[in-house]
């Protein structure tokens, strides 16, 4: 369509002072060849964080990849955590870095490719497919008690409708069901995606709870539940120059539910799998003490 109105253009204009047809047809053509030679230098300047740099990142250091990044990986590689960047709907990080745990697996020939893992019940994530048929997901493992002696996700992949363990990772154990691949976690791994957390702090009489909240743009935060009548007064949360609101409590043994206040507005916790419907305040979040 370019191409067209610039010719258009190009036979109005030099028309009127008797140059060829042959002429500006030359002058379409270096253009376009032109055009052709950028476009084709800035894809083969375009950096692919290929497979081999995602093994090459050091097991300490957390890299930072970008949707474009990803779309480009030509091979699954073994599941890790990293921070990603993405501006459109998928994330829904609006262009804020996202910490998660990578997950890949390798086949260009399936429809639909799903996460299932214990970390949200074994609900199917979807998961997305690159230009190389390579399937990836950003988890966040959400909420965990830091006090177990063994964090870990057990996860498959639902490959159109059949489950298949993870071929990059070699941790599996046996469930009544048969083999399943397993990640083991580490407080580095869910502690800065965390929501609310069991911290390992032992008590006697109950547990240290850490809420956190990210609200960069929030005035002020409080917590509200049962535990303390829901009166919003009584637990304001700190606020953290990175934007995150915080606050440690220690409740007793039993089955709370609770939500934050964010300014005026009332809203549960995004990274709690386990939510419940309140009668006044609508949707929450439950938390077990042991």
């Amino acid at each position: 369509m370019i191409i067209v109105r610039l010719r258009k253009y190009l036979m109005t204009t030099f028309q009127n002072r008797l140059y060829p047809d042959v002429f500006i047809r030359a002058i379409l053509k270096v253009i376009l060849c032109q055009a052709i030679f950028y476009v084709s230098l800035s894809a083969e300047q375009l950096p692919e964080y290929s497979s081999d740099l995602l093994e090459s990142a050091a097991s300490d250091q957390i890299r930072t990849y970008e949707y474009r990044h990803l779309h480009h990986l030509k091979r699954s590689v073994a599941p890790r955590p990293i921070y990603y960047i993405h501006s459109g709907n998928r994330s829904g990080s609006g262009g804020m870095a996202k910490r998660g745990i990578l997950f890949t697996y390798s086949d260009p020939a399936a429809r639909k490719v799903q996460f299932t893992g214990s970390q949200n019940r074994y609900r199917p994530i979807d998961m997305h497919r690159n230009r190389y048929g390579i399937w990836y997901l950003v988890l966040d493992p959400g909420m965990y008690e830091l006090d177990k002696p063994e964090l870990k996700i057990r996860y498959k992949f639902k490959v159109d409708s059949l489950f298949v363990l993870d071929d990059t990772h070699e941790s599996r154990e046996e469930i009544a069901s048969g083999s399943i691949s397993t990640y083991y976690l580490t407080e580095r791994d869910i502690h800065p995606m965390a929501g609310t957390i069991i911290t390992r702090r032992n008590l006697s009489h109950g547990a240290e709870v850490m809420f956190r909240l990210k609200a960069p743009s929030a005035h002020g935060v409080s917590l509200l539940g049962n535990f303390n009548r829901w009166n919003p007064a009584m637990d304001v949360m700190q606020k953290s120059e990175d934007g995150w609101f915080t606050l440690k409590k220690v409740l007793a043994p039993g089955e709370y539910v609770y939500a934050f206040r964010v300014d005026s507005d009332i809203q549960s916790d995004p990274v709690n799998p386990v939510q419940k419907l309140h009668p006044v305040f609508g949707q929450v979040a439950e938390l077990k003490v042991k």
